[in-house]
């Protein structure tokens, strides 16, 4: 890539919970940011921005660099 281009991926992350009728229970919802934050910034270059939601989805807002599969 030419060193006169610059990119950045804003990803905007959403899981639901199956079906929506389970719900995630309040208990839980702290520790599962938590380590969906950690396992994001596993990843090398990974910038993670926020990670919340609700009772039934969590989002996660995170930068990553355009050499990182997305798949990965």
């Amino acid at each position: 890539m030419p060193r006169n281009i610059y990119s950045e991926l804003h990803i905007h992350i959403t899981w639901h919970t199956k079906e929506n009728g389970a719900l995630i229970e309040p208990d839980l919802e702290a520790p599962l940011y938590e380590f969906l934050r950690d396992y994001a910034r596993q990843a090398r270059g990974v910038v993670v921005h926020a990670s919340g939601g609700i009772d039934d989805h969590v989002h996660v807002a995170v930068t990553v660099p355009p050499t990182l599969l997305l798949s990965e």
